[in-house]
């Protein structure tokens, strides 16, 4: 066998998976004893990971950050690192599907994280992550539409503060007024999540003057 095809893993650690992303390290191997010393890191992973998990990651990667930094990459990466700090925080991929309900507003996402500084941190590094390398999967980027027809805009309006449930055609055109996509949760789900005070202020201001305050508060979220 070539020596360069020789893997320095200890003993009794498991070979990596034949699935595992490229540019990971599995938990439970460790890098080689002449692996490189972990440099700084510098963006990109510290816009997406705390520090201390970031000079982590690198260690791990004989000094290097990983090539990719996908969905795959990413969620495996957060999975290590709470096995390995016996995290308390909920997983990655759960903050993420709070913020895709939320509208990517981190208050709104989690209310409750003024006392948790670790979870607000890592609910702006998931935001921070999407925003940045999964575009694709934020429903807020996606081609913006044409305005809403305030007619049915008004009729949803009116049916919230009546305590009534809009139909489903009124529902969307309020949707879309409120973020100008046609993409994301449904208006039953952002009322859930926001209450209906301040849907109702937002659907009333798009016909007021056409702004969407829901969305500026989700693009100006820290």
């Amino acid at each position: 066998m070539p020596a360069s095809a020789v893997v320095d893993r200890p003993v009794n650690a498991a070979p990596p998976p034949a699935n595992a992303p490229p540019g990971i390290t599995p938990p439970g191997i460790t890098p080689p004893a002449n692996a490189p010393p972990a440099t700084a890191p510098a963006d990109p992973l510290v816009a997406i990971m705390p520090p201390d998990m970031a000079e982590w990651v690198v260690r791990r990667h004989g000094g290097t950050a990983p090539t990719r930094l996908d969905r795959a990459v990413v969620y495996q990466l957060y999975r290590a690192w709470d096995e390995t700090t016996a995290s308390d925080l909920p997983p990655f991929s759960t903050v993420v599907g709070a913020l895709h309900a939320a509208a990517y507003d981190l208050d709104a996402a989690y209310p409750d994280a003024a006392g948790r500084p670790g979870l607000r941190e890592r609910a702006g590094h998931a935001r921070a992550w999407l925003y940045r390398y999964a575009p694709d999967r934020c429903w807020i980027l996606g081609p913006p539409r044409d305005p809403a027809d305030p007619g049915p805009v008004r009729d949803a309006l009116a049916a919230i503060r009546a305590g009534a449930e809009p139909t489903a055609d009124t529902a969307r055109a309020a949707r879309r007024a409120l973020f100008g996509v046609d993409g994301g949760p449904g208006l039953r789900g952002l009322r859930q999540v926001f209450g209906d005070e301040t849907i109702a202020a937002a659907l009333d201001e798009y016909l007021r003057s056409g702004a969407r305050p829901l969305r500026d508060r989700a693009e100006a979220s820290p």
